[in-house]
């Protein structure tokens, strides 16, 4: 230490003997006449049960009796839907698509198709979306048509929910709220497959083959199909359908 000049360091007493130190050992302390003690230093540990797997159990099909094809339109010429050109809309039939597109004005457009199926039947078209970013624009498809104050639809909004209403006398009656999906995401663009399965008072609805709901309709039996949109005048919609199928349920 080269800050200090000289240290003196005294002791309080005077030790005895020269104390010598040396390494010392970690001792082990064995029992009292009894052999040496073995310490396990990697216990054994029980054995874990095996977890439980789950039993698969096949997917019900909720459209097992769909038959053959009644109609299916490629959208190759204009004998089957209405089209047209107006301030409010159009719905315009090309490159095997019927697209229904409104720009930045509020209100509803439909193109009917002029085929009316049986009471039962399955429908399947695949839906493009180019633009749909307004919440609360919605497409879909009218089923059992009557006529303006008896019909019910299929709607399908931009944040990719659903919803089944039925207006009857009038009246509008909601059969299934809106509800996300899973399968449909936010806005465009985006390609699916809308099924729908018609029988009775019974109504099935599927995305891509995927089940979403059953729900119920006691009121009406029949009548027209037609492919819709609404805007409600913020921002413009557009969207296209193809590959349009009708079956028979057997």
């Amino acid at each position: 230490m080269t800050g200090c000049d000289q240290v003196n360091i005294y002791s309080l007493t005077e030790p005895t003997e020269t104390m010598t130190f040396q390494n010392q050992k970690t001792l082990v302390p064995t029992a009292i006449d009894s052999p040496t003690v073995t310490v396990q230093w990697f216990p054994a540990t029980a054995t874990p049960r095996p977890l439980s797997t789950p039993t698969a159990f096949p997917t019900k099909d909720m459209k097992p009796d769909v038959g053959e094809v009644l109609l299916e339109d490629v959208f190759l010429n204009e004998n089957f839907w209405q089209t047209f050109r107006s301030d409010q809309g159009n719905a315009v039939i090309s490159n095997n698509e019927l697209t229904l597109a409104i720009q930045f004005s509020a209100g509803s457009i439909a193109s009917f198709l002029d085929y009316h199926p049986k009471t039962d039947y399955y429908l399947s078209v695949d839906v493009t979306l180019p633009i749909c970013s307004d919440s609360s624009d919605y497409y879909g498809v009218f089923f059992r048509y009557g006529d303006k104050d008896n019909y019910d639809r299929f709607l399908i909004n931009c944040q990719g929910q659903t919803r089944v209403e039925q207006r009857y006398g009038g009246k509008m009656l909601p059969l299934a709220d809106w509800s996300v999906n899973g399968q449909i995401r936010t806005g465009g663009p985006q390609k699916f497959t809308l099924g729908m399965r018609i029988k009775g008072e019974t109504l099935r609805f599927f995305i891509n083959d995927v089940f979403l709901y059953e729900t119920k309709d006691s009121l009406l039996k029949s009548g027209a199909i037609g492919l819709l949109a609404n805007s409600q005048g913020v921002s413009p919609i557009s969207v296209s359908f193809s590959n349009f199928k009708i079956y028979d349920l057997r």
